[in-house]
């Protein structure tokens, strides 16, 4: 889900979900997608839309300046937990990714 599975704390994490099964998504749909720092707390939420026949989910989390994602300090070292979900549970998906120095 995540790639790569391990980087730097200015490391950018490419975060995917799917591929769903053709025809699942029909309407434009919102996915949540949730990141769990080390120490438990919640980062985000980032919220994506699937266009309506998309089969895949791509979001580049800890982009640096400009980027569509409101600015955010350098992440910290340890494992951050994603989770990824819509409203009607039919696009699910979870991973991990981890901060080295």
């Amino acid at each position: 889900m995540t790639e790569p599975a391990i980087g730097g704390p200015g490391q950018v994490f490419r975060i995917t979900a799917g591929p769903f099964p053709a025809g699942t998504i029909s309407t434009p749909t919102e996915v949540l997608i949730e990141i769990g720092a080390p120490d438990g707390r919640p980062l985000g939420p980032i919220v994506a839309t699937l266009a309506p026949g998309a089969r895949q989910l791509t979001v580049d989390y800890n982009q640096p300046d400009p980027s569509p994602e409101p600015s955010r300090p350098p992440l910290e070292v340890g494992r951050y937990a994603v989770h990824a979900e819509d409203n009607g549970h039919v696009c699910v998906a979870s991973g991990m990714f981890e901060v080295t120095p």
